[in-house]
């Protein structure tokens, strides 16, 4: 079946019809039959799958009241189908007279003022006025009757004078403009049910509860969800008051203040929900509200799995057991201890001198964990601002402060559920973050600022200090509650003074993790630069050593870093080291003379010193005045060797 039908109820609109068709170049059925049968041939077009029906006056009127869920176009009376229908009217009496509708008729008082005539008018509300209509108008005394058929008919049949008639009737122009309005409405009807479908299919698989109500309070939506999770059938809800049905839900308290409310806990005893109410505003006016609900289980799983996601986010652990480097003894007791209290959850205080790798044995706890496919949240308790580290810690709420984020923010604590946090220089916090800790080592749970409600986490909690926090709390700058909280396993990591067997390994590893970086292939560094840095206390541990080996690395010209280069990357300190382990090797000698072998002539340490300085300047000559290879030659770094020249120029020699 065509998606436009045309019901004609007499033939000569047929027939124009079909005209109209043909002008259109379009194909349409069209059903010529009485007023009567007028709705019987709609439905049966609308069961053929028609989608809108055109058709004309009395019989247009009665399929719209017919209740077909497609439209029905009316086929207007234009103004020229007027004045043909007067002037026809004009030829066969003088009195004419017209019933019809509020529209047509304003069409006829055009005419009055056109023509300076003066014509019955009869209006016409509803079918039943028909017959009052054509009595009214015959005792007017009209000699023509101008109207639908369905008048014309009625007045044929009425006895006595007789009265002429003319059948208001549409032109084509009139049908090609309700064909082109039916096909706007298909257009407009097919995009209203994709949305309807589209919608619906929402509705239907979407896992969370979804109740809509309208203005009265009654419920408009229920969609399956919310009929699994309530036990209730649709059917049995949809058109009933939302508080006589479901009255925890408190829709009706929402659509009274125009406030939403989000994360509200539902009591359904036993079950409980959590849901949103929001209100649906329309020109400024509440006109209904609506809520999605799930189980407050479920919510706290779908958490959790957001949670999970925070490993694409950073928050993983980026050190393993194959990073940590040492042998000595001292160092694997405390790698013995990281693996011990990996295996429990009771907190750590990692402990030691700055650059001693604190935060990489707090990395290999987590991961030698079982809470390891958790997320690692690290703190550096120190590098952020005091006034923002609370809402850092903590998270907050929309508005709790001036600056904040548009609907909050989660802070590190919840971040890290279900996995660890890593609270490095733990010293630093004031006494007001330090008691809020506390609380939440002790309950498990944190509030966001500018909120009431609590929120449980899960976490492991590692703290660092490389501050003395004993002597802290006798001096009343950390609180000894928190520090007996917190100090249940500890672990002192010692300095790389105390662990100097494990320096070969430690720049050899070094050297390898910074090949890529530096883009230099150093195979190692040589004995005597090695000896030397071994002399070095080394304060800032581990990171001064990466620092240094970097810096060595780049300014080393051979593929071996040496003595040399090692004096230059270390500066001063290191020229100062040097200059005392060369002077402690050194063979003792008298203030006059040397000791030579085989009861050879003495020489004094002038003489002594002008034949090393001979032996300097014939190797520089030899190398033709370089400096690098002279000092190779002389087995000297070449900031020995300018200090010696610098004392010859002193000298004049």
């Amino acid at each position: 079946m065509a998606s436009i039908v045309i019901i004609a109820p007499f033939e000569e609109l047929a027939q124009t019809a079909n005209k109209a068709c043909e002008t259109l170049g379009k194909e349409i059925p069209i059903i010529t039959c009485s007023v009567d049968e007028a709705v019987t041939r709609a439905k049966e077009a609308e069961r053929n799958g028609a989608e809108v029906i055109i058709s004309r006056g009395t019989a247009a009127w009665k399929i719209s009241e017919a209740n077909l869920s497609i439209p029905v176009v009316s086929i207007p009376i234009s103004g020229y189908d007027l004045l043909r229908a007067y002037v026809q009217a004009t030829a066969l009496g003088g009195r004419i007279g017209i019933a019809d509708t509020e529209e047509v008729l304003r069409g006829v008082e055009s005419l009055e003022a056109i023509f300076n005539c003066k014509i019955k008018k009869y209006t016409i509300y509803s079918l039943e006025d028909v017959e009052s209509a054509v009595e009214a108008l015959l005792q007017e005394g009209i000699d023509v009757l101008i109207g639908k058929s369905v008048y014309v008919n009625r007045v044929k049949s009425v006895k006595g004078r007789p009265i002429s008639t003319v059948i208001l009737s549409s032109g084509i122009e009139s049908i090609i403009q309700a064909i082109c309005e039916a096909e706007q409405l298909i257009s407009v009807r097919r995009k209203e049910v994709a949305q309807t479908e589209q919608l619906q299919t929402v509705l239907d698989f979407i896992t969370e509860g979804v109740i809509a109500i309208d203005q009265q309070g009654a419920v408009t939506v229920f969609n399956p969800a919310a009929e699994r999770l309530l036990n209730l059938s649709a059917q049995s809800v949809k058109g009933r008051p939302i508080d006589k049905v479901l009255p925890s839900f408190k829709m009706t308290e929402v659509l009274q203040s125009g406030e939403e409310r989000l994360n509200q806990i539902i009591d359904m005893h036993p079950l409980k929900l959590i849901g949103h109410l929001v209100p649906i505003h329309f020109n400024m006016n509440v006109i209904g509200v609506l809520c999605t609900f799930n189980e407050l289980s479920q919510f706290q799983k779908q958490e959790q799995e957001i949670r999970q996601k925070l490993y694409h986010k950073g928050h993983v652990t980026r050190y393993q057991l194959r990073d940590v480097v040492g042998q000595s003894p001292v160092f694997q007791q405390t790698l013995n201890k990281v693996k011990k209290y990996a295996g429990v959850d009771s907190t750590v205080l990692v402990t030691g001198e700055t650059g001693v790798g604190k935060e990489v044995l707090a990395h290999l706890i987590h991961s030698l964990s079982p809470r390891s496919r958790g997320p690692f949240v690290a703190v550096n308790c120190a590098a952020i601002p005091e006034q923002l580290l609370e809402s850092e810690l903590f998270g907050y709420v929309e508005g709790a402060f001036t600056g904040a984020r548009k609907k909050g923010k989660a802070g590190y604590f919840e971040l890290a559920h279900r996995g660890t946090i890593f609270l490095d220089e733990i010293g630093e916090l004031d006494e007001t973050l330090q008691v809020r800790l506390l609380r939440v080592l002790q309950e498990r749970q944190v509030m966001r600022l500018g909120d009431e409600r609590v929120v449980p986490v899960d976490v492991r909690v590692i703290a660092a200090s490389n501050r003395n926090l004993e002597d802290m709390v006798a001096e009343g700058r950390f609180r000894a509650d928190l520090f007996y909280r917190i100090n249940v396993l500890r672990i002192d990591v010692p300095p790389l003074r105390e662990r100097k067997e494990d320096f070969p390994l430690l720049c050899e590893h070094l050297i390898k993790e910074l090949r890529p970086y530096v883009r230099r292939q150093i195979k190692g560094i040589e004995k005597k630069a090695m000896d030397l840095m071994k002399q070095y206390e080394w304060p800032g541990n581990i990171r001064e050593l990466r620092n240094f080996i970097e810096r060595a690395m780049i300014l080393s010209q051979h593929d071996w870093i040496d003595l040399e280069t090692v004096l230059e990357a270390g500066g001063a300190p290191f020229q100062t080291l040097y200059k005392k382990e060369t002077e402690k090797n050194v063979p003792p000698v008298d203030e006059n003379t040397v000791h030579k072998p085989s009861g050879q002539k003495q020489l004094s340490p002038g003489r002594l010193r002008d034949h090393e300085y001979d032996q300097i300047f014939r190797v520089l000559k030899e190398t033709h005045y370089n400096q690098t290879k002279a000092a190779q030659i002389l087995g000297i770094s070449r900031t020995t060797l300018w200090r010696k020249l610098k004392e010859a120029k002193r000298n004049k020699l």
